[in-house]
C-alpha cells in the first residue's frame, strides 16, 4: 500500500471522527452553569462542601471547560438539574480524569446521602456505565447535587449533560476511536514482526517494543485503559517501566535506524544522556518527592518534549547528510511531536480545552507507526538496490576477468601452437642431418618437450571448444590474433632494418 493511499485513509479518518464527536456534541448539552470548589488538600468531607456551598464560597463556573492542577487532587461540583426534565446523565471524564467519583444528595432531612460512588479501578456498580468514562445519573427530585472528583494529573473537565440515548451514544463514539486505534496499531505490530522473523533485521527489536508500548501508553494517557490494573498506574514501579521502555526504545530505534553511532557521534551521546535522566533520573526524584509535584508535572513533559525534538532533529541532520531513508523518519515523528506537543500544552492549561484534542494523540501516533514501517521498508528497499548494484559490478567485473583469461587461454592453446609446429616440422628436418650421438640425443629431448607443449595447447583450445568460449569471444579472438600477427611483422621489420 503506497503512502498516498495511507494519507487518504488517514484524513478521511479525521473527518469521520470530527463528524462523529460533532454529532454527538449536538444532542449533549455542555455543562457552563454550575458551582466549583478545589480541596487542595482533599480533607472536605460531604457535610463541609455543602456549607461551603450554601455559604457562598463555591465559585460560580460559566465556561464550558476547566483545567485542574495536578497539585489539586479533589474538587467538588454543585449543580442543579431542571425537575421538568426527564432524568438526565452527566459526563464526568475519563479514568485518567476521574479516579474516583461520589455523588451526594441532599434529602428531606437535611441529610446529604451518597447516590453513587466509582472507585479508582474498582468494578462498575449497577448504577455505572460500562464505559472508561464516567457516568452520573441525575434526576431533578434534588434540590441540588454534590460531586465529588479525584485524581493526581494535570486535567481538563468538560461535563456534557443529557438523556440516555445521546449519552450512550457519546460514549459508543469515544470507545470507539481507541478501539479502531488498538486494532490498528496490531495490524501494524503483527505485520512488522512478520517482516522480523522473514528478514531477521535487528532494527526491527526496538521498534516493535516502541509499538507494543506506545499502542499501550497513548491509549492511557487519552483515558481508555485496556488493561485496568493498580500496577499499571502511576507512584507504581510498573508504570515507571513502561514508560523507559517508550523512552528507551524509541530511542534505540532512531540510534539504530539513523546509524546515529556514526553519522552523528554528537547526537548519539547527547540522546543516551537523555535518556538516561528519563529513564534512570527521573523515576527516582519521582518515588522520593525531593520536587514540589508542580513543578514537577511540568518539568518531566518538557524533558520528554525535548527528547523528542531531539530525536526529530537528528532525524534532519541525517537526512540532510545525504541518507534518503531518513525522509519517513523525520515525517513520522513530525506527526507524533504535533500529537504530544498539542496534548501537552491543553493539558497543562496553555490554551483551550476541546474534545477533539483527546484524539490527536491516536491520530499521531497511527500516522507515526505507518509512516516508521515505510521507513523501515526504504531503508531495506535501500539496501537491496545497493546490493544489487554490488552484484552487478560483481557479475562486470567477473565476465571481465573471464573474458581476459579466455584471451589468455586462446593465446596459448591458438598463438603458441603455431611456433611449436613449426620447431616439429624443424626438428623432422634436421634429424637426417645429425647422426651424431650426442645431436640425435638432443634432438630427442627437444622432440620430446615440443610434443608436451604441443599436448598441452591442444589441451587448452579443446578447453575453449567445449567451454563455448570460441563462440562467445569469438571477436575478441580474432582482434588478439589479428594484433599479434601485426606486431610479429612490425617486430621481423624492425630486426632486419
Amino acid at each position: 500500500m503506497n503512502l498516498q493511499l495511507w494519507k487518504i485513509l488517514f484524513f478521511v479518518f479525521v473527518i469521520l471522527s470530527l463528524a462523529g464527536e460533532a454529532k454527538s456534541q449536538e444532542r449533549l448539552k455542555v455543562l457552563d452553569n454550575y458551582h466549583l470548589y478545589i480541596d487542595h488538600d482533599g480533607s472536605i468531607n460531604p457535610l463541609q462542601a455543602g456549607q461551603l456551598f450554601e455559604e457562598g464560597d463555591f465559585s460560580h463556573i460559566t465556561t464550558d471547560n476547566i483545567h485542574v492542577d495536578i497539585a489539586d487532587s479533589v474538587i467538588w461540583l454543585a449543580l442543579k438539574v431542571d425537575p421538568l426534565l426527564e432524568k438526565q446523565y452527566l459526563t464526568l471524564g475519563n479514568q485518567m480524569e476521574v479516579w474516583s467519583a461520589a455523588t451526594y444528595v441532599k434529602d428531606s432531612t437535611g441529610q446529604l446521602l451518597k447516590t453513587y460512588e466509582k472507585k479508582h479501578l474498582a468494578p462498575l456498580d449497577s448504577k455505572g456505565a460500562s464505559y472508561s468514562t464516567t457516568v452520573v445519573e441525575l434526576s431533578g427530585s434534588s434540590s441540588y447535587y454534590l460531586i465529588r472528583i479525584r485524581s493526581t494529573f494535570n486535567r481538563n473537565y468538560r461535563f456534557m449533560i443529557g438523556g440516555i440515548e445521546p449519552t450512550i451514544e457519546h460514549l459508543v463514539f469515544k470507545e470507539s476511536i481507541p478501539k479502531a486505534f488498538i486494532a490498528f496499531m496490531l495490524c501494524v505490530i503483527l505485520y512488522n514482526t512478520f517482516l522480523f522473523l522473514s528478514t531477521g533485521n535487528r532494527v526491527f527489536i526496538p521498534y516493535l517494543v516502541y509499538l507494543i508500548v506506545l499502542t499501550y501508553g497513548v491509549c492511557f494517557h487519552s483515558g481508555y485503559i485496556p488493561f485496568s490494573h493498580k500496577s499499571m498506574w502511576p507512584q507504581q514501579w510498573s508504570y515507571t517501566i513502561w514508560l523507559s521502555l517508550l523512552y528507551s526504545s524509541g530511542t534505540f530505534f532512531a540510534i539504530r535506524y539513523l546509524n546515529l553511532k556514526n553519522m552523528a557521534p554528537r547526537l548519539y551521546k547527547w540522546l543516551l544522556f537523555l535518556v538516561f535522566v528519563l529513564v534512570i533520573i527521573v523515576p527516582i526524584i519521582d518515588n522520593t518527592k525531593w520536587i514540589n509535584v508542580s513543578i514537577w508535572a511540568a518539568l518531566v513533559p518538557t524533558l520528554v518534549f525535548i527528547l523528542n525534538s531531539s530525536l526529530l532533529y537528528a532525524g534532519i541532520y541525517v537526512w540532510k547528510k545525504g541518507v534518503k531513508h531518513a525522509r519517513f523518519y523525520v515525517i513520522g515523528w513530525l506527526f507524533i511531536l504535533s500529537g504530544i506537543g498539542v496534548y501537552l500544552i491543553v493539558t497543562i492549561g496553555v490554551i483551550p480545552y476541546d474534545r477533539i484534542y483527546d484524539f490527536t494523540l491516536y491520530f499521531g501516533s497511527a500516522m507515526e507507526s505507518v509512516l516508521f514501517a515505510f521507513a523501515i521498508g526504504d531503508q531495506m528497499n535501500q539496501f537491496a538496490r545497493q546490493k544489487e548494484k554490488i552484484e552487478a559490478k560483481y557479475i562486470t567485473r567477473t565476465l571481465e576477468k573471464n573474458r581476459l583469461l579466455a584471451k589468455q587461454l586462446f593465446m596459448n592453446s591458438h598463438m603458441l601452437r603455431a611456433p611449436i609446429s613449426r620447431i616439429l616440422g624443424l626438428i623432422n628436418l634436421l634429424r637426417p642431418f645429425n647422426t651424431g650421438k650426442e645431436s640425435s640425443s638432443f634432438l630427442h629431448h627437444i622432440e620430446t618437450s615440443t610434443h608436451e607443449l604441443d599436448d598441452m595447447t591442444k589441451k587448452m583450445s579443446n578447453l575453449l571448444e567445449n567451454e563455448g568460449y570460441l563462440n562467445q569471444y569469438q571477436r575478441d579472438f580474432k582482434e588478439v590474433k589479428d594484433g599479434s600477427y601485426q606486431d610479429l611483422k612490425t617486430d621481423h621489420k624492425n630486426t632486419q632494418s
